[in-house]
């Protein structure tokens, strides 16, 4: 991976999945780190989506492992008002911080590794996320308050619902505390299309691809 300036992501990838884990180890610890992973994140601007962000504002730190010295590199991505900036020295405190090895990075990015596994909840540096707790949050909120529901067929009468690609449906059906006058959801991305969804107790309102739909 000596001219990773000059592949495209498809090579990119055939490039880690070709390399032992020990080669890749040894990349990220050794002289060509700091190339490797400047294009990388400098890459992020040209690849990230406007339309599917919606109305997101966030300051992420990636802390990536894997030092020679056994430290690690903070990159800071900004995006902000429908674009993404990225600076090898962070300079806002972060919303986010995602904190990985550096051949785990390698892989995720190519897709030859399960994020799944490379994320965990004990704490291996100072910066912990206690994942399920916020994926229960979550689904709290979107799969009970909301009342989101995600079928393979028609669920019936509902507030709202619409039909999807390959015969799914996506239909919403709020049960919102009495105090809350409403939420509003942006960037709610099913097959590939952004939504943006407004709801309160009596009324759902869903905007798609430039145009509305309201119940």
């Amino acid at each position: 991976m000596t001219d990773f300036g000059s592949v495209d992501p498809q090579q990119f990838a055939a490039m880690v999945k070709a390399a032992s884990k020990d080669e890749l180890q040894a990349m990220m610890a050794g002289d060509e780190r700091a190339k490797v992973l400047d294009e990388i994140f400098n890459r992020f601007p040209s690849q990230f989506r406007a339309d599917r962000a919606g109305n997101t504002n966030a300051v992420i730190h990636w802390n990536i492992g894997g030092k020679a010295d056994g430290g690690s590199d903070t990159y800071e991505v900004v995006i902000a008002d429908g674009t993404c900036a990225v600076s090898p020295t962070p300079a806002a405190p972060p919303t986010l911080e995602v904190a990985i090895g550096g051949v785990d990075f390698l892989q995720l990015l190519a897709g030859t590794g399960n994020p799944m596994m490379m994320f965990t909840e004990a704490s291996k540096t100072k910066h912990a996320y206690f994942l399920t707790g916020a994926a229960g949050c979550m689904d709290a909120f979107l799969y009970g308050f909301l009342g989101l529901r995600f079928d393979d067929h028609d669920p019936g009468q509902k507030p709202w619902k619409t039909k999807l690609k390959e015969g799914y449906w996506l239909s919403c059906e709020p049960h919102l505390p009495k105090a809350w006058k409403g939420v509003t959801i942006d960037g709610l991305v099913i097959f590939d299309q952004s939504y943006r969804l407004e709801a309160n107790n009596k009324s759902v309102r869903v905007s798609l691809a430039g145009w509305i739909e309201d119940r």
